[in-house]
């Protein structure tokens, strides 16, 4: 009888040792595999968060080239008009410079200095129309660039903040997937 006692006892020693062996060794394997998702996880954090800089970096980089293109576009646009208006006013100056002169003739030739006299300011006025129709063109050229420019930037952002939202998503996504 004492006998039993006694192996009874070990054995309750013995399935209580077990039972907290296989405790700790489920601990240990329960961390491991924690520390595992753990890395898992961090490592698609940064991958995301390195894929969201870099589409940062592109978006600026297309900001900058549009930006400049625009300012390529205005300075050429400006450019040329000037080139025009100077041309315009060489042509203006060149008019009245002929005007003088036909003014001057004998009066003889005053009917046909006054039909060309006519001509010449036909001339002036179409000139004048043209250089305010080429100011016009610059002035609604320009609204349109701006519109379009304004047009980007607002489809870029909203793109950005998809982007944005959807890595919001994706990491709360993973959150609950822990």
């Amino acid at each position: 009888r004492f006998q039993r006692e006694a192996d009874a006892r070990a054995a309750a020693q013995l399935q209580t040792e077990v039972a907290r062996l296989r405790d700790i060794e489920s601990h240990k394997i329960r961390a491991e595999e924690h520390a595992r998702a753990r890395r898992e996880i961090d490592k698609v954090v940064s991958e995301q968060q390195e894929w969201h800089a870099k589409q940062l970096a592109r978006l600026k980089a297309q900001d900058i080239a549009s930006a400049e293109a625009q300012r390529r576009r205005e300075k050429d646009f400006e450019t040329a008009s000037y080139e025009h208006r100077q041309r315009m006013l060489t042509e203006q100056e060149a008019l009245r410079q002929r005007e003088k002169a036909l003014m001057s003739e004998a009066e003889a030739q005053r009917r046909e200095v006054a039909a060309e006299l006519e001509r010449l300011q036909q001339e002036r006025t179409l000139a004048q129309q043209q250089l305010a129709n080429a100011e016009r063109a610059r002035e609604v050229s320009w609204a349109q660039e701006q519109d379009e420019l304004v047009r980007q930037r607002r489809d870029q952002q909203q793109l950005h903040q998809q982007q944005l939202h959807q890595l919001a998503r994706d990491q709360s996504m993973l959150r609950e997937g822990r």
